[in-house]
């Protein structure tokens, strides 16, 4: 048997001097001085036959020529078994802030990505600018969700239904400023969106602390993400400004 850690390349006489147990004796056994081995070495696995009439030399180097390159092969195939794979789940979620962020730019708008989502709740923070390209006040939050699969509504195929869990609805629900779900369909490339609080305070009798672990939102296709979305998104956000000295509903 070749050990693991033989790698490096073999020519002809190598091989020849390995199975006649002259050099590598690491590997094989030596015959005794009388050119005989003894029972023991006989049935060991680790010894190299002797080249025989019966057995011509080029049927031995044959033979120790496949089981070092098995073990080559053998090795690097274990190492790629081990080489670091991406999830599609990442390569999509980076799609999904590409899609959005290119859009906001394109409105002339800046945005900070939330490295800490888990914390926090949202994945991205718009804040946007007027025509003198003065920063303006309020925020926008959005909240991305990335799929290769996208669950559309059997009544109408025009309304795509996506979960939500319960304690980040609470947490959408307490913020003030615009909270946008954003739902990206990977295969197609779009993406949809679903003014958060606007959309609970439409739904009669709501109550987020009565309500199971996850819910299921309704977003419309007509939604699409583009520029028109993103400004209207910064409309949502002014809309809310102006109610700051009384009371704060939200209307889209």
């Amino acid at each position: 048997m070749i050990s693991d850690r033989f790698y490096f390349k073999l020519n002809y006489d190598d091989l020849y001097q390995l199975s006649s147990g002259v050099r590598y004796t690491g590997f094989f056994s030596t015959p005794d001085s009388l050119g005989a081995l003894t029972v023991v070495e006989l049935n060991s696995p680790r010894v190299a036959p002797l080249p025989t009439p019966a057995q011509p030399r080029t049927k031995v180097l044959t033979q120790l020529k496949t089981a070092v390159s098995y073990r080559v092969n053998h090795f690097y195939s274990f190492r790629s078994m081990n080489k670091n794979k991406r999830p599609r789940e990442q390569i999509i979620a980076d799609l999904s802030i590409n899609y959005v962020e290119r859009y906001i730019f394109l409105c002339g708008y800046s945005v900070e990505r939330v490295e800490l989502e888990y914390t926090y709740g949202f994945d991205l923070i718009i804040f946007t600018y007027d025509a003198n390209c003065e920063l303006e006040n309020g925020k926008i939050y959005v909240k991305l969700k990335a799929t290769d699969f996208l669950s559309m509504l059997a009544a109408d195929q025009e309304t795509i239904g996506f979960p939500l869990g319960r304690s980040d609805i609470e947490q959408w629900l307490k913020e003030p400023m615009p909270c946008i779900l954003i739902v990206y369909d990977a295969q197609i490339d779009l993406a949809y969106w679903l003014y958060l609080q606007a959309y609970f305070e439409n739904w009669e009798n709501f109550d987020p602390w009565q309500m199971e672990g996850t819910i299921t939102v309704n977003l419309p296709k007509k939604n699409i993400v583009n520029q028109d979305a993103i400004k209207k998104f910064a409309r949502y956000k002014n809309d809310v400004l102006r109610q700051l000295p009384g009371v704060i509903r939200h209307r889209a």
